[in-house]
């Protein structure tokens, strides 16, 4: 398949999207594209940039809850895979986050140095557009992603940090055997320029479907109090390729502890 077209990064899915999903994708929706119907869609990079001066966006780099996704991390990528959220949704991730440690604590998981891992945040319009394409993804057209309104967090892995610092991928066994994981990373090691391109080191931790569970059963509370919209994206997948959509109720305020 081709790695880029009209100058936009082509990566493959990790998992296709079943027939039901697809279907109930609107629907699952509705909710917080209402929520959002007035904010305005980014067209492009140069007007997030323009909205990153202004302070109406900000720019996500993780904290000691989570972390965003090696894609997300590499600057020369960052009109295609875009950190930036409106400044209330960064807010809610940090307290999604922060639930989610302490949820962990509740379990009586122990997991200081493990991290969530964040897939995705605001998109512009050129970049839904092309997502939208991919007959295997879960996407609409008007997503709120276009919106800087959302996020989406692995539910199916997550990262590390080893004794030297470094971010090292946990994710389920079965997602190792997937040809579309293993495209992906190769597809992106090959676009990265030499200065950026890296390949993380092999986890010596096993994967811990638990530390997983928690973060469902977070956005799982908060979705039934109407806190924010959640869709627990390729659930059909045996959980090993689970992606968590969160966009934050605007009409809430959440602040981080």
């Amino acid at each position: 398949m081709a790695e880029t077209r009209e100058g936009v990064v082509i990566v493959p899915s990790l998992a296709a999207a079943s027939a039901e999903e697809i279907a109930a994708l609107p629907q699952n929706t509705e909710r917080e594209r209402e929520w959002y119907k007035d904010h305005r869609i980014f067209a492009d990079h140069p007007e997030m940039l323009a909205a990153l001066a202004t302070g109406e966006l900000v720019q996500i780099e993780g904290d000691e809850n989570y972390a965003l996704a090696g894609r997300m991390r590499n600057p020369e990528w960052y009109d295609q895979f875009t950190p930036y959220l409106l400044p209330a949704a960064a807010s809610a991730l940090t307290v999604v986050g922060q639930l989610w440690r302490d949820e962990l604590e509740d379990r009586g998981l122990e997991a200081p140095d493990t991290l969530l891992s964040i897939t995705s945040a605001g998109r512009h319009k050129l970049r839904q557009a092309e997502i939208v394409k991919d007959p295997t993804k879960l996407a609409v057209a008007d997503s709120t992603h276009m919106r800087a309104a959302a996020f989406d967090i692995d539910s199916s892995g997550y990262y590390v940090r080893n004794e030297n610092g470094i971010l090292v991928p946990v994710v389920h066994p079965e997602r190792k055997q997937q040809a579309g994981y293993r495209a992906a990373a190769e597809i992106l090691q090959r676009l990265a320029s030499p200065e950026h391109r890296y390949v993380s080191p092999e986890a010596d931790k096993a994967y811990d479907p638990a530390i997983m569970d928690a973060i469902v059963a977070v956005a799982d509370r908060l979705h039934k109090w109407s806190l924010v919209n959640r869709i627990v994206e390729y659930s059909h997948q045996n959980a090993f390729n689970r992606c968590l959509h969160i966009a934050p109720n605007p009409s809430i305020e959440f602040v981080p502890v």
